[in-house]
């Protein structure tokens, strides 16, 4: 749950991975369908090979799915074309692309699939988190001690749905910044403009 919170997304899914790198790695993320694999012809390799027969080998490269590819050189370390020749696997660049609605990282022998879509739950949390560092960045301009727990902060100015989310998540933001209350109202002596996904708001802090 940890992880999901911090990069806002409705779904994170982390796995170990055996392969160290290459055409092997791309093959074992795309079997945990985290992935699907691009591969490139490394052309300035294959041209002096290739000669008068490289029209002919990137017009049927274009037309093989990557996947038939990506299993032939992995079988057989090589993959012939009918254009007649054939590549071996540093012939090739081989990368993953992301499948629709996630997100794809790998680092070292983990890789990661991430949602990229949000929920309105997870679109209200994050809001909630961009006030809260707004209202920390305040409370730290004024010279407050982190611990001290203030009387209340004040947001205003949002509309629609942001105002609705911040409204219905004001216990979580007032624990997350240290206030007894969070208030809608004009409460505060002062108030700093601020900018949440190009929306204006104004945020105050009471003692």
């Amino acid at each position: 749950m940890q992880v999901i919170e911090q990069v806002n997304a409705d779904s994170c899914t982390l796995h170990p991975l055996d392969s160290e790198g290459g055409v092997a790695l791309v093959s074992e993320v795309c079997g945990l369908g985290f992935g699907v694999p691009s591969v490139l012809l490394d052309r300035k390799k294959i041209g002096p090979r290739a000669r008068d027969r490289m029209q002919d080998l990137v017009r049927e490269h274009e037309q093989t799915k990557p996947t038939k590819v990506l299993v032939g050189v992995l079988k057989s370390g090589s993959f012939k074309y009918e254009a007649g020749i054939e590549l071996r696997e540093d012939d090739y660049e081989f990368s993953l692309e992301s499948v629709p609605e996630r997100a794809l990282a790998a680092r070292g022998n983990i890789v990661a699939s991430v949602s990229s879509s949000r929920s309105p739950e997870a679109a209200a949390r994050g809001l909630i988190r961009d006030v809260a560092r707004r209202i920390q960045a305040l409370r730290k301009e004024h010279g407050y001690d982190p611990a001290e727990i203030l009387a209340a902060a004040s947001v205003l100015d949002l509309k629609g749905e942001a105002a609705e989310a911040v409204r219905a998540g004001a216990k979580e933001l007032a624990s997350l910044v240290r206030v007894q209350a969070v208030e809608f109202a004009e409460t505060c002596s002062e108030y700093k403009k601020e900018s949440i996904d190009g929306a204006p708001v104004r945020i105050g802090l009471r003692r």
